[in-house]
């Protein structure tokens, strides 16, 4: 079975063959089309993931939960990590050789149903 570090050779002679022809093209797109700039800002975004909201479920790609979670990721460096982690308290932890049985079960929907 063949490894994939196998062809790491084969992809630094492919950069090395590619490179007079990739670099003069990178540096006329960067000329062209600017250099690090952010095609949008976060504001931006958050504005385009709330108007995919108000149109999810009509046809669009973009359904209501993607928007969630696009808006949430967006929000992420904004927030502590204290804010994004689950208290130690509301969580509930199985035995690793504990059996998924009906008792389980129950424990799981019991400590659902009191945290929501």
């Amino acid at each position: 079975m063949l490894k994939i570090w196998a062809f790491c050779w084969l992809v630094h002679i492919l950069m090395i063959i590619c490179y007079p022809i990739t670099y003069p093209i990178g540096k006329v797109l960067d000329l062209v089309l600017g250099h690090g700039d952010d095609l949008f800002r976060r504001a931006q975004l958050k504005a385009l993931a709330s108007i995919h909201n108000l149109e999810a479920g009509r046809g669009g790609e973009l359904t209501h939960d993607k928007t969630t979670i696009i808006s949430g990721a967006l929000d992420l460096t904004e927030k502590t990590a204290k804010e994004a982690m689950t208290p130690i308290e509301s969580r509930l932890c199985l035995d690793v050789d504990s059996k998924l049985d009906w008792e389980a079960i129950g424990k799981i929907l019991a400590r659902v149903r009191m945290c929501c």
